[in-house]
């Protein structure tokens, strides 16, 4: 990240130098005017010749030793630029500056695939959405410091000397001297494997194709590419727009000023898109929200329309580019990490070399588009709203492909604004491949709360009552759930193992029903069947915190309470898989049980036997004393008769409170172990290792606790 800021920092450093020294000395020529559009057409060329090149040579190498060899090669650039501008000629100097600036960006040519590539190896794909947030964020860093830097420190130094190629000269010595420290971090980037079965080709040169190829060969990365090409498409046009702008603002440009605005606006819109790119890494920190894609177009049209019809150097101009950028930055970042994460190792380089290169012939359409809305005289303001016209168009297009990211992330959200949820032991959960989830069914928003916590796309297995909800219907179907009939049970047992056979994660409620006690209901043994055709492990989980929220049948029923308090704590453990041969509903029960007593006894880590004695009698409905059963030995509550919940009629036996002949209901927060001997309980209170025993008594279906004497 050092390396390719600073690398980044360094590029755009010397391209502010170009610009602010052609608006200087050569106003009113073809070069003096069109400065930043010249030298964003030629940074673009060197992606265009030698791409093919590029990703093969960081396929072929080591990354980390073509990223210090990029290092050694932009010494000699600004060598080649240095003599360029001690030449000190208004044309030859700026024309052979392109040439200088030539050399420069197939430096960045050679570099971009090692440093993108890389990111996988060495991160992983469980952090690669948030290290690609961070690596954006720095990549801007250096992008937008480079440009502040490099307008500010020529528009200094000329306003000190009247000197104009001094005041570009010195700047460039000492970037160069600092370019230096720049090889040396270069040498400490963590080594990555090279693959030298990769042998050079001929075809190699001319594999621009085949490399595009790459990329449009699967869909979903074809898309990501688009989307891709549309924010650098944007980027562009914005930072030439920009120039204009600052032009408008400042007519005076041959003192100086011109170049100094121009490194302002286009280092606020950079700071926008660094703390766009870094809400966007902490929001994909546990795994890639695509979600953000569609709502970070609407809020770069928003940004576009709000700095575009803005006065010129006003508050609210300013405040739209800096909105701008904020948006391009989330926009950006889980495109990245998608292609990065998607794309196969030996592929990877490549793919994201024929990105580049779909960006770069993007840009010859930003330069033509921009050039011609110059030459058809509209004002930088009227630029940037037909710019906005453009990013509506591409924002309507996403929300149609993503609709189901877009939607599941803005619930998510409004999940993580009311609870506060933290996943215990996420890792239980397969990276890859078919999975079930089984977890206990306290409240109407648990399938939200889960997509939270899990770092893999759930799809939930729905009764198929929901689906004739005409406002839920369209809602459910979006999210792709499995609808399950009690009429159609194997039409439904024959969707989730497709699903699962498919190497998705599905999560089922195996209980089926939604606690009226706050209690494990009876878990239901469908999924058996389901497990054992697929031939994938089970994973129960237990949602903590829950039971008394607006959404759960607590106190007063659903829907019919104030929240206690918002950002609610609520954890989510997840057990250990359990093999698909062992997934048994005693098991899962067992499992479930266990998980439920690990989050009580965390919720306070001193409290006593009496102390948990009231938190287990405070997550169950209130209820007589007599009816409490409290092991003599320990003076633990174990069990009690509660009232039976009410319930729609004909289906009052589905949840029982009470019934004589047995202990009553089994407490929440106690682990239960069912063996021929009897019943053992345990998890009493937070560093209690004792057990009870009850010889012979059995934990039921139903969860009571049954006496040997029944």
């Amino acid at each position: 990240m050092a390396v390719q800021t600073l690398n980044s920092f360094n590029d755009n450093f010397v391209k502010m130098l170009l610009i602010s020294l052609a608006i200087t000395v050569a106003k009113g020529t073809l070069l003096g005017d069109n400065m930043e559009i010249l030298l964003v057409v030629i940074f673009s060329l060197p992606y265009i010749l030698f791409a093919p090149v590029a990703g093969w040579l960081s396929d072929r190498l080591s990354k980390r030793d073509v990223i210090m060899w990029m290092q050694v090669a932009q010494l000699g650039c600004f060598a080649v630029l240095a003599i360029v501008l001690l030449m000190k000629d208004t044309y030859w100097s700026l024309l052979l500056s392109l040439g200088g600036f030539f050399l420069l960006a197939t430096q960045a040519t050679f570099l971009s695939p090692a440093k993108m590539g890389m990111m996988k190896e060495i991160a992983g794909s469980r952090r690669l959405g948030i290290v690609s947030g961070w690596l954006q964020m720095t990549m801007m860093a250096g992008v937008l410091s480079g440009i502040w830097a490099g307008g500010e420190w020529f528009a200094a130094n000329y306003e000190r000397s009247g000197d104009a190629w001094t005041s570009a000269l010195w700047p460039l010595v000492v970037i160069a001297v600092l370019g230096v420290g720049e090889l040396i971090a270069a040498w400490a980037v963590q080594p990555t494997p090279p693959h030298p079965d990769m042998k050079f080709k001929a075809s190699v040169l001319w594999e621009h194709f085949a490399q595009l190829k790459l990329v449009f060969k699967e869909r979903a990365i074809r898309l990501a590419a688009i989307g891709i090409n549309f924010f650098w498409f944007v980027s562009n046009a914005v930072g030439l727009i920009v120039v204009t702008l600052a032009k408008e603002m400042h007519p005076g440009v041959e003192h100086g000023g011109g170049a100094s605005t121009v490194g302002k606006l286009a280092g606020l819109l950079g700071i926008g898109v660094v703390a766009g790119s870094a809400i966007a890494g902490a929001l994909c920190r546990k795994r890639i929200e695509m979600g953000l894609i569609p709502l970070s177009g609407l809020g770069l049209t928003a940004g576009l329309l709000w700095a575009g019809l803005a006065p010129l150097d006003s508050f609210h101009m300013y405040a739209g580019l800096f909105f701008t950028g904020a948006a391009g930055g989330a926009f950006m970042v889980p495109l990245y990490a998608y292609v990065q994460d998607r794309a196969p190792p030996e592929l990877r380089a490549r793919i994201l070399a024929g990105i580049n290169l779909m960006d770069c012939l993007g840009v010859f359409m930003v330069a033509g588009i921009v050039f011609g809305m110059k030459a058809a005289g509209l004002t930088a303001s009227q630029q940037l709203m037909a710019l906005a016209a453009v990013a509506l168009f591409a924002t309507v297009y996403t929300t149609r492909l993503l609709p189901q990211h877009f939607v599941r992330f803005i619930c998510t959200a409004i999940v993580r604004s009311l609870y506060h949820v933290k996943a215990v032991n996420p890792q239980h959960v397969p990276s890859t491949g078919g999975v079930l989830l089984l977890p206990n069914h306290v409240s109407y928003v648990d399938a939200l709360v889960l997509s939270v916590a899990c770092e893999r796309n759930v799809r939930f297995v729905m009764w198929d009552v929901l689906y004739k909800v005409w406002w839920m219907n369209g809602f459910l179907r979006l999210f792709g759930t499995v609808p399950i009939s009690s009429t159609r049970a194997k039409d439904a047992v024959r969707t989730v193992v497709e699903a699962l056979k498919a190497g998705e994660c599905v999560c089922l409620f195996p209980e089926g029903q939604l606690t009226r006690l706050g209690l494990i209901n009876e878990v239901r043994k469908g999924f058996e069947l389901m497990v054992r055709q697929a031939g994938v492990p089970v994973v129960p989980v237990y949602q903590d915190g829950l039971w008394g929220s607006v959404f759960s049948y607590e106190g007063k029923g659903a829907f019919k309470k104030w929240p206690k308090r918002l950002r609610y704590p609520v954890r989510i453990h997840f057990g250990a898989p359990i093999p698909p041969a062992e997934a048994r509903t005693p098991a899962v029960r067992e499992a479930m049980l266990a998980l439920g007593s690990e989050a009580m006894l965390t919720r306070n880590p001193q409290a006593d036997i009496a102390a948990m004695n009231a938190m287990r009698l405070a997550c169950v409905p209130p209820h007589d004393a007599g009816g409490r059963h409290i092991d003599p030995a320990t003076g633990a509550v174990i069990a009690a008769q509660l009232p039976d919940p009410a319930l729609p009629a004909g289906e009052e036996e589905l949840q029982r409170g009470k019934r004589e002949g047995t202990l009553g209901r089994l407490l929440p927060g106690l682990a239960a172990k069912q063996t021929p001997e009897g019943l053992h309980l345990r998890g009493l209170a937070p560093g209690d290792s004792r057990t009870v025993f009850l010889a012979g008594a059995v934990l039921d279906a139903e969860g009571f606790i049954v006496p040997a004497s029944v």
